[in-house]
């Protein structure tokens, strides 16, 4: 290693080194060159008598303005070293209060674990299983949680207008890549994480909706997981006609405050047109109003109620199932959590997979990809399932055709 010059950093965090021994340094202070860059206060230093044979950190507690601590490593020959640190216009005496030279082992200097920023719209709980999968997908890639991987974690507990202020907390926590779920919280980690690798593992439809330019190529700093959700439209609607041939009216669940669901809305309406059927788009706001979106259904007669692709609806799968049985209106939907707590069909990519597949994305930025570069991956295995004790209560009958195609059945 050769001479030459370490820019040091004002860090919120200093995880300290464990010393085997440490020497008071007395300190000659010149030619330093101090900016500031983005809000924090950056300092050049010379630091000389680089030697390979020893590992040493420079711990520097300055004062100019507030105490701050910075940490830097070096080579030395001996245990005295020389220092080249001071702001700009300020008098050697005045910035540094206090030089140590701590010897450390090259194990023993603090490594940086990369930080993934988690920005949920929803409970912890509501999306757990799918997080769960990002989680295996890194460990099967050598990474472990808590030694070479942090999870920082922001949960809108289904209050969408958080999510700007969500977003704006982990690029302060200087989290190394932001995981938005969804599409209004990945347009909210776009709108304060301007240099920040993003990386979705669950963007309904991304070119649609104007989170990228295109899939093969996504540009600026964002990539990851489409499930291309106006596209399976056309399938649940067909499941509905092929298991209840003689229904007429299908009713939407929309939640008002997702605008990506638009898409979906439109896409179903004009299968819907095609296949017969008509619609209704039946919207709630929080998750409380569902139950009251479900008695409108009824007033109306609908046949059966499609909850659309959305967080709000997973997280209130359970609430889903209980009113389809207690008003005995069928619900397919687009989860297999909402068929598996009382639901008559679902449909979809499994996404807990496209959870998975993020991790390789995770794997590639660390290492030194452009996110922007980065083809966003679109859904492979896709779920039908069904629920004969659902369909008993409610009087339909699943038929053998869809049966025979389902991949989960709740007996």
């Amino acid at each position: 290693m050769t001479k030459g010059s370490w820019l040091l950093s004002v860090a919120e965090r200093i995880r300290a080194p464990r010393p085997d021994v440490a020497w008071d340094v007395p300190t000659l202070l010149s030619d330093v060159r101090c900016r500031e860059k983005s809000g924090k206060h950056l300092l050049v230093a010379s630091i000389s008598h680089f030697d390979p044979k020893e590992t040493f950190a420079l711990l520097i507690l300055a004062e100019y303005s507030m105490m701050c601590i910075m940490m830097a490593r070096c080579r030395t020959r001996s245990k005295r070293v020389t220092a080249n640190i001071v702001p700009a216009g300020r008098s050697h005496s005045e910035a540094i209060d206090r030089c140590k030279l701590i010897r450390v082992g090259e194990r023993q200097m603090p490594k940086r674990i990369p930080r993934i920023g988690v920005l949920s719209p929803v409970t912890e709980e509501g999306m757990r299983d799918w997080w769960n999968a990002l989680r295996r997908g890194l460990g099967e890639l050598g990474y472990v949680e808590g030694e070479n991987i942090e999870f920082v974690w922001r949960f809108g507990n289904g209050r969408f207008e958080r999510l700007p202020q969500l977003a704006a907390e982990l690029v302060e926590q200087n989290v190394d890549i932001i995981m938005p779920a969804t599409p209004p919280a990945i347009h909210a980690a776009k709108a304060v994480a301007r240099t920040i690798p993003i990386v979705f593992p669950l963007g309904s439809d991304p070119v649609e909706t104007g989170l990228v330019i295109s899939i093969e190529r996504p540009g600026g700093n964002i990539t990851g997981m489409a499930t291309m959700s106006r596209l399976q439209s056309q399938p649940r609607l067909k499941l509905v006609r092929e298991c209840m041939p003689a229904a007429k009216r299908v009713a939407l669940l929309r939640h008002s405050a997702n605008s990506a669901l638009n898409l979906q809305v439109e896409a179903s309406r004009t299968v819907a047109s095609e296949l017969g059927f008509e619609m209704l788009v039946l919207d709630f706001a929080i998750a409380e109003e569902i139950g009251h979106a479900f008695k409108v259904a009824s007033g109306q007669r609908a046949d059966v109620i499609l909850p659309l692709s959305d967080p709000m609806a997973l997280g209130s799968a359970g609430r889903i199932g209980d009113l389809s049985l207690d008003y005995g209106i069928p619900v397919v939907s687009p989860f297999r959590e909402i068929t598996e707590a009382g639901g008559l069909l679902s449909y979809g990519p499994d996404l807990s997979m496209l959870f998975h597949r993020s991790a390789s994305l995770i794997d590639q930025i660390l290492k030194g990809a452009n996110a922007g570069d980065l083809p966003i991956g679109d859904p492979t295995d896709f779920e039908l399932g069904a629920n004969l004790r659902a369909a008993r209560k409610l009087n339909v009958s699943i038929p053998a055709s869809i049966l025979s195609r389902a991949t989960r059945v709740v007996e």
